[in-house]
This record gives C-alpha cells, structure tokens and sequence, in this order.
C-alpha cells in the first residue's frame, strides 16, 4: 500500500483516533498517511503518525502534491540548523517539496544531540545563534570522524571576521549570505546530495479522487 488518506473531520470517530488504529496495524505501520483537514496549518504538528496534511476542499493538484512527496524514496538528509523559525520553515518546506528529508535544530548544541542518531548528507547551518554559535558546532563538529565528508552551507547575515573566512575556509565550507536567492542555494545544495535511489514507477503520477472525496 502506497499511502493513505485519512479524513480528520469525521462524523463518527476523530480522525486522530483512526489514525492511531492505523497505526496499530503491523502492516500499515510505516505506510505514510496524509490527512484531510478543514484547518492543515492548525493540525500539523499536533498529530502523530501523519506525514502531511491537505485542506479541505480537497483540491486534485494539492493531494497529487502531497501524495508524491511520500510515494517514493527520499532524495537526501538535510540538517538545518537556525534560531529563526521562519528560516527553518521556508528551508524546511523548499527542500522537503523537492523530496529532501529535514530535520532542524535551534542552535549548535541542538543539532550535535540531533547527530547523535542522525546522519545528514548535508548541513545548512547559521551562525548567530543562543546557547553555541556556528563556529562553535563547527569546531565540535569537525572531531566526530563519520561527518568528515558531509558538506555544510553556512548561511548568515553577518559580515565574517578575517579568523572566521580562515575556519570556514579550511573546513571547505561553502558560505552563503541570507536573502540569496533561494533557487541558487536549493541547485547547490541538490548538487551535493546523493543519487536518488532507483525504484520502479510509472511515468506519470496519477491521482484519481473518489466523488466522496472530492467533495470534502
């Protein structure tokens, strides 16, 4: 099984309930589920066990949308590392819309205890940030030998210091300054991620909408 779809608005039982029954289901335990809803911004992140959320009216192309973001295999890891949440949501959303893995941190020591059970192939990283800045986690970074040849961006506002072009430098990171044009950064940033694995799939994502669903 694909993915499934699951109405959060229903008449009989909440949507979280079926979901979790769904989720019970040996079989269905990983199967992706993406969930309808009349309020998507409000609902996610509130729920687990589901991977996306389409409004209500269901629109085909919204649902084709969210549906092929789950159908197929992931394209990279991506660890993106910033204390501003709008940074991360509009990073987040760009890469995972072009079938990119994201997880995030807040500042430097957040993302070394993501590292410890995660393996990004590649890290976008700030670097004003609370608690430990860039360079700091770079400094940390750089003594954990299975990171050795994982590229990092650093994306900052800041002017940088002789001594910080120097690191940055020698680290090969590439440094890129906040309010670039995105298009330029998601093209580097894909550059540098792995193949997508190979899997059979049809030419053509086909998404047909049941008259029940579609009036939703």
């Amino acid at each position: 099984l694909g993915s499934l779809i699951v109405d959060l608005d229903l008449p009989s039982e909440g949507g979280a309930e079926v979901v979790n029954r769904l989720r019970a289901e040996a079989a269905l335990a990983e199967t992706p589920v993406v969930a309808v809803s009349p309020l998507p911004d409000e609902a996610r992140g509130t729920l687990a066990g589901v991977e996306d959320f389409v409004a209500k009216p269901v629109e085909s192309e919204d649902l084709k949308i969210a549906l092929s973001r789950h159908l197929f295999p992931k394209r990279g890891k991506i660890l993106v590392v910033d204390d501003e949440t709008f940074v991360t949501e509009v990073l987040s959303y760009a890469l995972q819309d072009k079938g990119a893995e994201v997880r995030t941190a807040v500042h430097g020591q957040d993302a070394l205890e993501v590292l410890r059970s995660y393996q990004p192939d590649v890290i976008l990283l700030d670097l004003t940030m609370p608690v430990m800045d860039g360079m700091s986690f770079l400094a940390a970074f750089e003594r954990h030998p299975r990171f050795a040849k994982t590229p990092v961006f650093v994306l900052t506002g800041k002017i940088l210091t002789p001594q910080e072009i120097s690191e940055t430098g020698r680290l090969g990171v590439r440094v890129m300054i906040k309010g670039e044009r995105l298009d330029v950064l998601l093209r580097e940033v894909f550059a540098r991620l792995p193949e997508r694995r190979t899997r059979t799939r049809p030419r053509r994502t086909v998404v047909r909408v049941m008259r029940k669903l579609a009036h939703l």
